[in-house]
């Protein structure tokens, strides 16, 4: 190339120094030759040879390259004849390779410093570099396949396989890829196209599986939920069954599993279980199972309740067990069982501090144990005098105030009429508990032999005797213990009892005395015959009722009505009751609560359980307070009138006696029952009989006003038959199937008397009642009221009118006797009416749609009531001691209340029934009273409790 520029420039075989420079020395020589061969080749081999030259060179480190000969097989038939016109220009050479086929042709530059210095191949190398690193790349990629027999890993894959496809797309018609590595390419595109397929097919198949899997987890899951909740359901149903039909003398476990039933599933029967025992243990706050043998007989305790002590009668055994608790005022008590324990019916007792407990057989014998940590296992026993040892029931065993002196009184025996053997006089033994000897009594303490009663006194030198005769007033004595002198007597008015372990005599009429060695303060407490008994600290009286026939013995209890007989305060509980008739209510023992007020301690079965007492009426409780005649509430809620002995008494809620009035006096030759209305507006009370008719209304706030006569105001209009309030302070009278309207508060008649059935006179039932018997005002409408008439439908009449407003045609309105509770009642909005029909069904009417739902319920017995309905149309029955909610849209959806009877109320999710002394007031969402019992007695299951729990049941304590 450039030497035969060189030749072609000698003189006379020499190459001059001027010829070397004008050719550029050797680099421009070569450069000149290589542009003059470029130059004469046609544009389209100048493509072709730019092809070719940038093949024949490598990138090198940096910026460099080298020359790199090519096989003419790898070049494309074109670029393979442009080489051939270059290589006569020799800036290519051509040759064969050695040692291998003869025909293989070899291309090659064809000195190295054209890479260098021809600036023109340099530009192209430059602007391919990218291509050529990457075909080099490529190249020693195929080498490795093709030298590792074709192995598929070798192939190109990912990223590399993306940048060939790119690389071979855009150099697709260029020729510049040789076939070697477009068949290279291809088979790794075929390869990563059968992967890929493989892949999506496998990708595909784990989708599918996964799925099927997720279906397969999902299906599971929710059939175990459904197993679970089916578990749960049944669970909870047994579990209620359970609650329902555990034994009344077990409340404890009964209230567990009422709380444990609703938590494993709120179920229909889940909530009554709930209802039962929110009801019997809405007071309850600790019940503590199982803690002596078999069931209660008898309880005593010291006053502040910190030692009480247990007779029971273990289940197959004949000999009594005496139980010690102590600790149970603070929540945690602690029971031991006494040992040498005499057989038979013991008497025992505990002294005020709690020291000391005494029992008897009545045999003469008294065994004393100390409760202390000092004290003995065995207790001492304390011989009696020299007396005839007789076994009574009615011997008496008694501390004095201090526990320092310890009585035991035998009564006279009743030998009976036909016996031979000498029965004696009635005795007493003292001792002195310190020294466990006799106690200075004195041999002239007589003793009547009819004594009903005896104890120490305030004083612990003297004691008390009660003696009660059908033919004198009942006396109580007190004497000396020392001397046996009689200090006083007094001749009680009406029958009385010895109180607060001797220290207060107590008659019948409310009258107290304090005793002592002279006689105490004399003062006044509520007089009613019903506090029969005492709780076991003796300082209470008690007065208890529970409700009627109840259904299952889960729903058993007992209202208490606690009288402090040295103040006169009343206080009000409610405790499980056992339900055995054999064991005496009071076992019971009220007790002083920190930081004030009153717990009461009961021993119900083999449980103990603690209730809160609420205080009834303050300081102005009177005996009318606790009586258990009707009363009225008046609409605001507010307060309380009945007709009490002769007078009319207003209360308020809290029983506490704000007013009363004398009532007027009946005439000779008839008694009179009197009624009270409460007015619309709550500020006067009327006063009527259903034989006189209207009589006089009072202002409420103050009866000792001037009241206003209304016993003229409709002459000839009697009997009445129903008198209710319809708006402001007037009233509508019902009257031999005529009404009228009277104003209360002045006596002037706003609307005259007419028929509610027009064109017609008085109409007879067959059994010759007069029909339109039932009378009811309609809320929230004033001036309505619905009355029945002769066929037995249900008049609405507006008396302001007067005009009729709804007729609804029925089945006749049963006139059996409603007792206390109404035939016909509407809800709280006025829309739904109740009414009970002689076809034994209770039907439920919308007034303003005049149509009448389509389900009946049975009215069972002459015992059912119809209380009302609520604001969402459910009807209230009271049937065997219990309120039932029926809806009448669904069959067989039924909650019921264990109650009261009285006057009943219920609006939204509140119930209040107040029936005489007592008022019970509950909340009917089943989340508040879970709530409620949990916070008051939650725990966690018991051992014997967990064996009574079913599959289904969620671990851990009912309440989270």
């Amino acid at each position: 190339m450039g030497l035969t520029g060189f030749w072609r420039r000698r003189s006379r075989a020499m190459l001059t120094h001027a010829a070397y420079d004008e050719l550029g020395g050797v680099a421009g020589a070569l450069v000149g030759y290589a542009d003059h061969a470029y130059g004469r080749l046609s544009r389209a081999d100048q493509v072709l040879a730019r092809r070719l030259l940038v093949q024949l060179a490598r990138p090198g480190d940096g910026d460099t390259f080298t020359r790199r000969p090519a096989r003419a097989t790898d070049l494309a038939r074109d670029v393979v004849a442009c080489a051939r016109v270059l290589a006569k220009d020799k800036l290519v050479v051509l040759s064969h390779a050695p040692g291998g086929d003869a025909h293989e042709e070899i291309v090659d530059l064809a000195h190295e410093a054209l890479t260098t210095h021809w600036p023109r191949l340099r530009q192209w190398l430059v602007d391919s570099r990218d291509f050529r690193v990457w075909q080099e790349q490529v190249r020693a990629d195929l080498f490795r396949w093709q030298s590792q027999q074709r192995e598929h890993p070798r192939l190109l894959s990912g990223t590399d396989l993306a940048e060939a496809e790119r690389r071979l797309d855009a150099h697709s018609e260029a020729g510049d890829i040789s076939a070697a590595e477009r068949e290279y390419i291809d088979l790794s595109r075929r390869h990563a196209r059968r992967g890929s397929r493989l892949r999506r097919t496998a990708v595909a198949v784990l989708g599918v599986l996964t799925v099927l899997a997720v279906v397969l987890a999902f299906t599971t899951y929710q059939s175990l939920r459904r197993t679970e909740d089916q578990l749960r359901t049944q669970a909870a149903d047994l579990i209620a069954q359970t609650a329902d039909e555990r034994p009344a003398s077990d409340p404890a476990t009964a209230l567990q599993l009422a709380l444990a039933a609703w938590h494993a599933k709120p179920t229909a029967r889940a909530r009554q279980a709930l209802m039962n025992q929110y009801v019997r243990g809405q007071f309850v706050t600790g019940a503590h199972p199982s803690l002596w043998r078999g069931g209660v007989d008898a309880l005593t305790a010291s006053e502040d309740g910190r030692v009480l002590v247990v007779r029971s009668q273990p289940s197959g055994g004949e000999r009594s067990v005496l139980t010690v608790i102590t600790g149970a005022p603070d929540g945690r008590p602690r029971a031991r069982e006494l040992s040498g324990v005499a057989d038979g019916d013991l008497v025992t007792a505990v002294s005020p501090d709690g020291r000391l407990v005494a029992a008897t057989d009545g045999q003469g014998e008294v065994s004393l144990w100390r409760t202390g940590k000092g004290g003995s296992k065995r207790p001492k026993t304390l011989e009696s005098g020299p007396h005839t040892s007789r076994k009574s029931s009615r011997t008496i065993l008694d501390f004095s105030g201090d526990g320092g002196r310890l009585l035991l009184f035998h009564p006279r025996r009743d030998c009976g009429a036909e016996s031979t053997e000498k029965c004696g006089s009635a005795f007493l033994d003292v001792w002195d508990t310190g020294i466990g000897g006799r106690g200075d009594v004195s041999d002239r303490v007589e003793l009547p032999a009819d004594l009903d009663d005896v104890a120490f006194t305030a004083d612990a030198g003297s004691v008390a005797t009660l003696r009660s005769s059908t033919s004198v007033r009942d006396t109580v004595e007190v004497r000396d213990l020392s001397t046996g002198r009689r200090l006083y007597s007094r001749r009680m008015a009406t029958p009385a009892s010895l109180l607060a372990g001797g220290a207060v005599a107590a008659q019948d009429d409310g009258r107290a005395v304090g005793l002592g060695r002279t006689p105490g303060r004399s003062y006044r407490i509520p007089a009613d015959r019903g506090f029969s008994l005492t709780d076991a600290t003796t300082r209470y009286t008690l007065r208890s009722t529970d409700p009627r026939d109840p259904v299952s013995t889960g729903q058993r209890y007992v209202e208490h009505v606690l009288m402090d007989v040295r103040t006169g305060r009343a206080f009000h509980t409610r405790v499980p009751d056992s339900g055995d008739a054999s064991v005496v209510p009071a076992t019971v023992a009220a007790v002083p609560r920190k930081g004030g007020g009153l717990r009461v301690l009961a021993a119900v079965g083999s449980d103990l359980v603690e209730t809160r007492a609420e205080p009834i009426g303050g300081k102005q409780l009177r005996s009318e307070a606790l009586a258990v005649d009707g009363e009225t509430l008046s609409p605001d809620g507010r307060l309380f009138a009945r007709v009490y002995e002769g007078r009319l008494v207003i209360l308020d809620a809290s029983r506490r006696r704000l007013r009363s009035v004398p009532l007027p006096e009946p005439a000779a030759d008839h008694a009179v029952t009197w009624e009270v209305t409460w007015t619309a507006d709550s500020r006067r009370l009327v006063l009527w009989s259903g034989r006189d008719g209207l009589n006089r209304s009072y202002a409420s706030d103050d009866l000792s006003s001037r009241p206003v006569a209304l016993d003229g105001v409709l002459p000839g209009f009697d009997p009445a038959q129903g008198v209710v309030a319809v708006g402001g302070s007037e009233v509508a009278v019902l009257s031999r199937g005529r009404l009228a309207r009277v104003d209360a508060a002045d006596g002037r008649v706003t609307t005259p008397p007419f028929s509610v059935h027009r064109g017609s006179g008085a109409h007879r039932t067959p059994e010759g009642g007069f029909i339109g018997d039932q009378l009811v005002a309609r809320p929230e409408h004033s001036g309505q009221v619905a009355v029945n008439d002769r066929s037995g439908s249900i008049l609405v009449w507006d008396v302001r009118t007067p005009k009729r407003v709804e007729k609804l045609h029925g089945a006749p309105v049963s006139y059996g006797s409603g007792g206390v509770h109404p035939l016909i009642a509407f809800d709280p909005a006025g829309r739904y009416l109740a009414v009970v029909n002689d076809d034994a069904q209770v039907r439920v009417w919308d007034v303003p749609a005049d149509k009448r739902l389509a389900r009946g319920l049975p009215w069972v017995n002459d015992r059912d009531g119809l209380v009302g309905l609520t604001r969402d149309g459910q009807v209230m029955v009271f049937r065997d001691g219990q309120l039932h909610f029926v809806d009448p849209n669904r069959e067989g959806n039924k909650l019921s209340v264990p109650v009261m009877r009285g006057v009943i109320h219920a609006d939204g999710d509140q119930l209040v029934v107040d029936s005489g002394a007592v008022r019970q007031e509950f909340d009917l969402r089943p989340e508040a009273q879970f709530r409620h019992l949990c916070d008051a007695v939650g725990r966690d299951y018991t051992d014997a409790e967990r064996k009574l729990l079913p599959e289904g049941t969620p671990d851990g304590p009912p309440c989270p």
